[in-house]
């Protein structure tokens, strides 16, 4: 059912995510079960389902097993955790750190949520539109990319959402702890890093900040990462 479908229409009329073991079919075909599905991946051991209400209904009747994805579209990071399609992300900035939401020549960091496990469609996808630097779980990437790389994201039916990466996310919880918050000082902090081509900058800010470099090692094909003492 979600062929010529927006991404928005899509989430409006998503209101379960299910998994059903091909073994738990025992001979049984779906369409005998469900008057379709919104949307439907089989992953040769079971099938990811995306349903309605109605549809879910159906599959409940049947009496198949099957599993609920509870936290389908939660997205874990930073110590928050957010359903973007129905919940504003978290976004209060940590004294000092700026978002920007784009470099000068168009690049940005943007999480990108796809609308289930990966498949070679989505992931051709995220390559495609830029660099991938780290997953976020649930079924969320961290992505450097361009303009023409956010809009590819933006259009396609394998995305759920796509937002900025914005500082609250950032930083980890335990910075933001009673006891850090309280003293101002942190022994040891390990920074990932995109490296633009201009890591000597980074580490002459973090020395500015009363920082110490203890060393840096790459992490990713685009990254860095600096391991600091203050």
């Amino acid at each position: 059912q979600s062929a010529g479908l927006t991404r928005e229409e899509l989430n409006d009329m998503v209101q379960h995510a299910v998994i059903v073991y091909v073994a738990d079919l025992d001979g049984l075909v779906l369409s005998d079960i469900l008057d379709g599905a919104i949307r439907a991946v089989n992953y040769g051991s079971y099938v990811w389902l995306e349903l309605d209400d109605i549809q879910y209904q159906q599959l409940q009747n049947s009496g198949l097993h099957f599993e609920e994805e509870a936290e389908y579209g939660q997205i874990y990071i930073g110590g928050h955790n957010f359903d973007p399609v129905t919940a504003d992300q978290p976004r209060a900035s940590v004294a000092g750190l700026d978002y920007s939401p784009e470099t000068p020549d168009g690049y940005s960091l943007q999480l990108v949520q796809i609308r289930g496990p990966m498949t070679d469609e989505a992931g051709s996808l995220l390559e495609t539109a830029g660099n991938v630097i780290q997953y976020v779980p649930n079924h969320t990437y961290l992505i450097w990319l361009d303009v023409e790389g956010l809009a590819l994201v933006q259009a396609s039916q394998h995305v759920r959402w796509v937002g900025p990466y914005y500082s609250a996310s950032r930083i980890s919880p335990r910075l933001r702890e009673e006891q850090v918050a309280d003293s101002g000082l942190v022994p040891f902090l390990q920074v990932l890093v995109l490296d633009d081509g201009d890591l000597a900058k980074v580490a002459e800010t973090i020395r500015d900040l009363g920082g110490s470099l203890l060393n840096s090692a790459p992490r990713h094909a685009i990254g860095e990462t600096i391991a600091m003492a203050t």
